[in-house]
């Protein structure tokens, strides 16, 4: 149940955009005749199908012989892992070397287990609570790893619970080594994805190449050597050609930590005393920037408010009346979610999209179209502006001519449209016998929108 809920909260926004589409249909087949009728010929026939899908998936998911496979697998590793110890001990005539040195590499080091109590992973300030604190041995700046690898820097402490920066928070920083290699950088993750963060700093002399690991590099006392960071999957350049810069999919897997320990290393109670002044200095900067956040996003509300009374009132009173050759409608409305901002909540453009559709919907006598066919467009609009701005681009920044560049911008105004208009005449024809009226509805209402967006786009650029 816990993983469920998990679950619904790092994806809810697909849930949300689930819901707000079957709404779209259900107008859509309720309120238009033709739509309604062609929808419930065709029903037993996809009933039919499924229940023939379902037999397939059901017996492809059998686990039986998957789980035969893992168990020899694991068998074989096992043996492996035991050929290989004492075939060091045959090299260097001692049986116990490999106990005794990792024994000893330990002993200053304390582990404290721990189970993870909160934690998020969709925010750029992300934390998370464990139930160990001050009466369990837990202090201010020690390590916190899982079996998959590290987890973060221990943060506030109470005497019974603590709270740890993962390393999906900007402040985070993690001294990181290439293993094998001796080449170490700092750990940073940019928000977005969960599974994906950065080694900056690495000197341009460095070898090493794609599918190497990344561990601690020991430079601290927060962790000790080897603790594993994640494997390296794309390099770039810094951004003044001096270092490299490593793209690390994590090996912990943040969405489902559940039990941690606590590295406690014996020689950092000083260190730590010296560092609580700091540390509260930027808790207190944290909550300034989270009321910054607060308003910059009501500001932000009224401003899309504005945008979308304007495009209502343009549709509406203008655009509405104009088809040009008998097919090109300009449907500006799309311009409001072209302009969404990088990493704008997505449950928002999800119901910023509906409610224009709707509206339209109800303005225009079409019931479920527009809103079905914009609520997608919002859905698609976070990830595919994704490939037009840089990795490191700011994150409120919004797609314009100034900020991308007047080709990409042209270029990711017109796929976004057309796929828009696509959708929506399709929805609007339900069948695809006069083909070549349908062609020239697309291309002629992409074509007319996206000289008007690209008007406006010019007149604010100046």
């Amino acid at each position: 149940m816990r993983n469920l809920l998990e679950f619904l909260s790092k994806y809810y926004h697909w849930l949300l955009f689930a819901v707000l589409e079957v709404f779209s249909f259900v107008l859509l087949f309720q309120f238009n005749s033709y739509q309604g009728s062609v929808w419930f010929s065709s029903a037993n026939t996809l009933v039919g199908k499924l229940y023939e899908l379902d037999a397939y998936v059901e017996s492809y998911f059998s686990l039986t012989k998957i789980n035969k496979n893992l168990t020899l697998r694991n068998f074989y590793l096992e043996r492996q892992v035991n050929q290989l110890s004492r075939l060091y001990a045959d090299l260097t005539r001692d049986t116990t070397i490999l106990e005794r040195n990792e024994l000893e590499f330990l002993s200053r080091y304390k582990l404290i287990p721990a189970k993870v109590v909160s934690n998020s992973v969709d925010r750029n300030d992300n934390l998370m609570t464990i139930d160990r604190g001050r009466k369990d041995g837990v202090e201010i700046d020690m390590g916190v790893a899982c079996g998959n690898g590290v987890v973060g820097v221990v943060y506030l402490v109470s005497d019974h619970y603590s709270i740890v920066m993962p390393v999906l928070n900007y402040h985070s920083r993690i001294s990181c080594a290439i293993r094998h290699r001796g080449y170490f950088g700092y750990l940073k993750w940019q928000g977005g994805d969960a599974n994906i963060a950065y080694v900056e700093d690495v000197p341009r002399h460095a070898k090493f190449k794609r599918g190497d690991w990344v561990e601690t590099s020991g430079y601290s006392t927060i962790y000790p050597p080897g603790v594993l960071v994640g494997k390296i999957i794309e390099v770039y350049n810094s951004r003044d050609g001096l270092s490299y810069k490593l793209k690390v999919q994590l090996s912990t897997d943040f969405g489902n930590v559940r039990d941690v320990f606590v590295i406690s290393d014996k020689s950092i109670a000083e260190r730590t005393r010296l560092l609580e002044a700091d540390r509260d200095s930027m808790l207190r900067a944290t909550r300034n920037d989270r009321k910054k956040r607060k308003t910059e996003m009501t500001i932000d509300f009224l401003r899309q408010l504005g945008i979308f009374a304007v495009l209502f009132l343009a549709q509406a009173l203008v655009f509405n009346r104009i088809h040009l050759f008998g097919c090109a409608t300009p449907l500006i409305y799309i311009y409001m979610i072209l302009k969404q901002e990088r990493n704008y909540p997505k449950w928002g453009t999800l119901l910023w999209s509906f409610s224009i559709g709707l509206t339209v919907d109800i303005l225009s006598n079409t019931p479920g179209m527009a809103a079905a066919s914009l609520t997608l467009i919002g859905a698609i609009q976070p990830y595919f502006m994704e490939l037009f701005v840089q990795r490191d681009a700011a994150d409120n920044l919004s797609p314009s001519i100034k900020s991308l560049g007047y080709g990409k911008f042209c270029f990711y105004a017109a796929t976004l449209t057309l796929f828009y208009c696509a959708v929506f005449f399709t929805l609007e024809a339900f069948n695809f016998f006069n083909l070549s009226q349908w062609i020239s509805q697309i291309i002629g209402s992409t074509l007319i929108s996206l000289v008007i967006i690209l008007t406006i786009e010019s007149v604010r650029k100046k």
